[in-house]
């Protein structure tokens, strides 16, 4: 939703050269709605949807999505592009995104959470190129993906 400003393009342009090599990668904008917060997260819902191609399977990224490990994610990716089916993602912008209007994709779309915590939209995109760059390394068993830890993170 919406062009992320300039800072964040240097770091897209990254993930999206790295994600290039592995398969036919572009990157779009909607122009989100202003005005009331519930119409604006319908109508970006329904713009973002009118994008998806015929075929493709939808990822949306909300904080109210499944939680998937890095290798969960790599998987389910494996497993789409065995199928010869293209993957879509998606992020909200500011007002986020009305799911409902998901449910007019059947199963080809799962809405996917990149954390509980609430993320600027270009983090979360970001984040979420970062991820599925990171689903390439998996798969391709690349060194990127090292794994493992304790899953604790501490504060100093």
């Amino acid at each position: 939703m919406g062009r992320p400003a300039r800072t964040f393009l240097p770091l897209l342009e990254i993930y999206l050269q790295r994600i290039g090599a592995f398969c036919g990668v572009e990157l779009s904008w909607v122009r989100p709605f202003g005005g009331d917060e519930a119409l604006a997260r319908r109508r970006d819902a329904e713009a973002m949807l009118s994008r998806v191609r015929e075929g493709e399977f939808l990822y949306v990224a909300d904080e109210r999505g499944l939680s998937y490990t890095s290798e969960g994610f790599a998987e389910e990716i494996g497993a789409l592009r065995r199928r010869g089916c293209p993957v879509a993602f998606g992020v909200g912008g500011p007002s986020g995104l009305e799911l409902e209007v998901f449910s007019r994709l059947g199963g080809r779309c799962r809405v996917l959470s990149l954390s509980s915590m609430t993320l600027q939209h270009e983090v979360a995109l970001l984040v979420l190129m970062e991820q599925v760059y990171r689903a390439f390394a998996i798969l391709e068993g690349l060194p990127y993906h090292r794994g493992g830890g304790d899953g604790v993170g501490r504060l100093r």
